[in-house]
């Protein structure tokens, strides 16, 4: 980080009484969109499902052959 940046990131972060690292958070998280509403049970669909295939891939040309096999 360039050292200015991090001078003015502690000296915002000291005028509101939150850490450098908890400063940096809030303002990455103002800078982002809001997520849809359901966004967190979605999530938590997708992984319970995830969680249940458990495919068990080693690299990346195991996934070439599983991807060519399924398209025959």
């Amino acid at each position: 980080m360039p050292p200015a940046l991090h001078r003015q990131l502690k000296k915002l972060a000291a005028a509101e009484n939150r850490s450098l690292n908890a400063e940096v958070i809030r303002r990455l998280r103002a800078s982002l969109p809001e997520l849809p509403a359901g966004y967190d049970a979605e999530l938590e669909a997708m992984r319970a499902v995830r969680s249940r295939i458990r495919l068990r891939i080693r690299d990346d040309e195991e996934l070439n052959r599983m991807k060519r096999a399924g398209r025959r």
